[in-house]
């Protein structure tokens, strides 16, 4: 009779479907990147965390997060993105062109 005990080895590398979603691939890009940025010795600890953290919840968000945080709306966008949410899915507007020029300034 075999064990009943599955490791989480198992559980997190036997599906695939995670491994390919669009997250996952995300964050592995950009896993590198973050820990020179927390662990280089330009950075104070708290303004690393900051530069970590801030885009993750960016993205989170802005273009990974569906519906809206009002409750008002019915479930009218629950298939669109907050990004796509902004001016109705038009690109390049005064809007969009605020929201990405001022976290980079900043």
């Amino acid at each position: 009779m075999a064990p009943r005990f599955i490791s989480l080895w198992h559980l997190c590398w036997n599906r695939l479907d995670n491994c390919s979603s669009r997250a996952f691939l995300c964050k592995l890009a950009f896993f590198p990147l973050l820990i020179l940025i927390h662990k280089s010795y330009i950075f104070l600890v708290c303004c690393a965390w900051i530069c970590i953290f801030l885009p993750q919840v960016t993205y989170h968000f802005f273009h990974w997060k569906k519906g809206t945080p009002f409750a008002d709306d019915q479930g009218i966008y629950n298939g669109l993105t907050w990004w796509e949410q902004i001016d109705n899915g038009k690109q390049l507007t005064r809007n969009r062109k605020f929201l990405t020029v001022v976290p980079v300034v900043l």
